[in-house]
């Protein structure tokens, strides 16, 4: 072996002894576990992502992207008053800013899209006798001639009877009554029983009345009271 080649082995050696640790351990192969953890890290970041996705795509088709005309998602709510059947969704608010001195308010729910107020006018004893001696049917059919003669936000009327109810829709605007808009589309639907006369609106943007017009529709039939 020559000079040159002994330097150059006595250098690798040198070069070799600096890649230990002081306690004799190889640095390379130190290296070799500290690349495969900061693998390890980016894969479980990576599928905690994928975790997280996944449950905020749930969460938003349970609560938020729920379809309201699915029944699955329809409950009944009862009170001291009345029952309906509609979607789950609805809370029941406060949020009323508007007050008629013949009607008591029963109910106001709301959600993102859909809103629902149940209001009352109890009669006097000269009503009463009216209906008494008129009969329900015959007032029906006297609310379906007097409606079909109006016109609501530039909306013919069209009354409709739905079982023991009469319904009319038509569009109108509600502050705060739904959260996406005010410009709303109103099914309207009037109860009449011998002691009082029940008003069920129920409520959606006006741009989706054809999705949800059936749905309104069926969850007004529900409707029942309590006397």
């Amino acid at each position: 072996m020559s000079l040159d080649d002994k330097d150059m082995f006595d250098e690798e050696k040198q070069e070799h002894k600096a890649k230990r640790t002081p306690d004799g351990r190889d640095l390379a192969s130190l290296e070799k576990p500290a690349v495969s953890n900061r693998r390890t890290n980016v894969l479980i970041i990576l599928a905690m992502a994928v975790v997280i996705g996944i449950i905020a795509f749930i969460v938003y088709k349970v609560i938020i992207g729920r379809d309201l005309t699915d029944e699955k998602g329809w409950k009944k709510f009862e009170t001291d008053s009345f029952s309906i059947t509609m979607p789950d969704v609805l809370k029941e608010s406060d949020k009323i800013s508007e007050s008629d001195p013949d009607y008591t308010k029963l109910g106001f729910y709301t959600s993102e899209k859909i809103a629902v107020y149940v209001t009352k006018a109890s009669l006097n004893e000269d009503e009463k006798s009216i209906i008494k001696t008129s009969g329900i049917e015959a007032i029906k059919k006297n609310m379906i001639k007097q409606g079909g003669e109006q016109i609501v936000n530039g909306q013919p009327l069209d009354p409709k009877e739905l079982g023991d109810k009469i319904y009319v829709e038509f569009p109108a605007t509600k502050d705060g009554y739904i959260e996406v808009t005010d410009l709303l589309w109103e099914v309207d639907a009037t109860l009449v029983t011998e002691n009082a006369v029940y008003e069920i609106e129920v409520y959606c943007p006006e741009q989706d009345k054809d999705i949800y017009r059936d749905s309104m529709v069926k969850w007004i039939e529900s409707f029942e009271v309590k006397e």
